[in-house]
């Protein structure tokens, strides 16, 4: 019975830590073309229109980017850029 119980426990929180990652990720899109590490470049709107970063913060590589067609992002960091996923609409 002890046995069950703790592998209850154990397969409970690897759930729930697994949740929490997934939960962890955001999706931005590029409000203004520019450069990555400009906060106000970045917006968790989907489309894009309107800004909402109240933290003021760019993506990191748990997130999701999308590039709305007619916008331009350049990346000059000296690590690889590593995002979950990037959408670029348009050409």
């Amino acid at each position: 019975m002890r046995k069950t119980l703790a592998k209850g426990i154990v397969l409970a929180i690897a759930v729930l830590l697994g949740a929490a990652e997934v939960m962890a990720q955001t999706t931005w899109a590029v409000k203004n073309s520019g450069d990555w590490s400009v906060a106000s470049n970045w917006t968790t709107d989907k489309s894009g229109q309107s800004y909402i970063n109240p933290e003021g913060k760019i993506p990191t590589a748990e997130d999701n980017i999308i590039i709305p067609a007619g916008r331009e992002i350049v990346y000059n960091g000296t690590d690889p850029l590593k995002v979950v996923n990037m959408t670029v609409e348009g050409q």
